[in-house]
């Protein structure tokens, strides 16, 4: 039998930022409660403070086809 060869696995680390696309409806809501949009970023900032997050605010369904 030959002798076993091991390789040594290197895993390097990771220089990539994580990006997120937040996509915030209709100030208005679907009913009669509005939605607080400013809110929602500045949970998203606080909670992911490292990520690139790009917000569109309001979008059409057309503007997301493009």
């Amino acid at each position: 039998m030959s002798p076993i060869k091991y390789k040594k696995v290197v895993y390097k680390e990771t220089t990539s930022q994580l990006k997120i696309l937040a996509i915030l409806g209709d100030r208005k809501g679907g009913g009669s409660k509005e939605i607080d949009i400013e809110e929602d970023k500045k949970i998203l900032k606080e909670q992911l403070p490292d990520a690139t997050i790009e917000f569109l605010i309001e979008t059409t369904r057309k503007q997301l086809q493009r």
